[in-house]
């Protein structure tokens, strides 16, 4: 498996982009999995995409080529919002034997969304989203997207199955996995071994790597994977490497420090 900058393979593919602006083949909608919220409590909100039959978009890290769907989040000033709770992407293989990670069919990228202590009234919720849909061609897409929560009153849950649903696709954290899994860094590399899972299934692995920092390498046998890290020259690197490892219906994540 080979990573090169995103950037120069965006300008690789230039010539089979289309740019055009219309909003085709995926749209978007946000999601909340209550539409009031009681005194105190936070809410997840979700950026829903529904994708036509045999296009895909985009991981946190596209893979050889594409661009990662980008998310930037607007609340009231007080409130926070967590990190994009990625489900695992699926794996597949573009036009030119391109290895790309991403999703098809549908897709919930969701956040927690907390406000200040003792918050009450209403609260509008802001999504910009950018995706790149692709196929034979690829489709760039964008859309400005709002909700209004009342906060501090009676809570009123909302498309529960749909967060149910896509929760369980979010992989879980290390404490919290059935798996069991060593990491061990020598110089570049890390090591990471993965155990009770069956003997049986193949191990897949997703890795999404700070600025600054090349995936030079991922091998998998067995329940071992080894994945190799780069600086890039100058780079000043911020953030922790995101290692994802799927057997059958389990995932689990890794953040690992490149510092």
């Amino acid at each position: 498996m080979r990573y090169v900058p995103l950037v120069a393979l965006v300008l690789a593919w230039l010539p089979a982009i289309s740019f055009a602006q219309q909003q085709t083949h995926v749209s978007v909608k946000l999601v909340l999995d209550h539409v009031s919220v009681e005194p105190g409590a936070s809410l997840l909100v979700g950026v829903f995409f529904e994708i036509e039959p045999e296009w895909h978009i985009y991981w946190k890290n596209p893979g050889e080529a594409g661009m990662a769907t980008s998310v930037i989040w607007t609340v009231p000033e007080g409130f926070s919002v967590s990190e994009i709770m990625w489900p695992t992407p699926k794996r597949f293989m573009q036009d030119g034997d391109i290895e790309g990670f991403g999703y098809e069919s549908s897709a919930l990228l969701m956040v927690r969304v907390t406000p200040p202590p003792g918050f009450s009234g209403s609260a509008d919720i802001k999504a910009q989203v950018k995706w790149l849909a692709c196929k034979q061609v690829c489709v760039p897409g964008q859309s400005s997207l709002s909700k209004t929560v009342d906060f501090g009153t009676v809570g009123r849950p909302a498309n529960r199955e749909t967060f149910d649903e896509w929760l369980k696709r979010v992989p879980m954290d290390l404490g919290t996995s059935p798996m069991k899994i060593s990491v061990v860094r020598r110089g570049l590399v890390y090591q990471l071994t993965v155990s009770g899972a069956p003997n049986d299934a193949e191990l897949r692995v997703f890795v999404a790597p700070p600025d600054g920092v090349t995936v030079r390498r991922v091998e998998r046998s067995g329940d071992m994977a080894t994945v190799e890290f780069a600086r890039l020259a100058g780079f000043n690197v911020v953030g922790k490497a995101e290692i994802v490892l799927q057997k059958n219906d389990v995932s689990v994540r890794v953040a690992v420090s490149l510092e």
